[in-house]
């Protein structure tokens, strides 16, 4: 019984998104800070959950986003359940803009809208003591994230479709 476990390929498969979790937060943790420019940083974390939704159901991806999101709350952010709740909103919203089409202007420009919004969610209630104005943070902050981890998203679709 023990061995049928091992070999059971819904185990196996979990296994490997589980450690490419591992792989990508470890990569968001130490080098985000250094990949940043401007304001914007880049968000592996949510590329990930992009690329997780493409493969799998709704829920999952929902409650993936979730722990991703919980995760980065518990390292990277002060206020803790922001960024967790923006990932889930994230997750929930990628569902509908995977697997339907394959076609990489619906991956993208999908990518793109949940990431704005996704951004909105936390550069809203993260700077929200700082007197910015809304097109400010709009501007300095969700829109240079949103396209950098779009082009970060771009780079893992090409470097997916040369490896084939």
């Amino acid at each position: 019984m023990f061995q049928e476990f091992w070999r059971n390929q819904t185990f196996k498969e979990n296994l490997k998104w589980f450690s490419t979790f591992l792989l990508v937060y470890f990569v968001q943790i130490f080098t985000s800070e250094i990949a940043k420019i401007g304001n914007a940083k880049p968000d592996f974390l949510l590329a990930f959950l992009f690329f997780y939704s493409v493969y799998n159901s709704q829920t999952k991806a929902t409650f993936a986003g979730f722990l991703a999101g919980l995760s980065e709350d518990i390292f990277l952010t002060q206020f803790v359940g922001l960024m967790a709740f923006s990932k889930t909103i994230a997750g929930f919203l990628f569902y509908y803009f995977s697997g339907k089409k394959h076609n990489l202007l619906y991956f993208l420009g999908g990518f793109f809208v949940v990431a704005v919004i996704h951004f909105m969610i936390f550069d809203f209630v993260y700077l929200s003591n700082n007197f910015l104005g809304i097109g400010e943070i709009l501007l300095k902050f969700v829109l240079p994230n949103s396209v950098y981890s779009l082009a970060l998203s771009l780079l893992w679709i090409l470097f997916r479709q040369t490896k084939r």
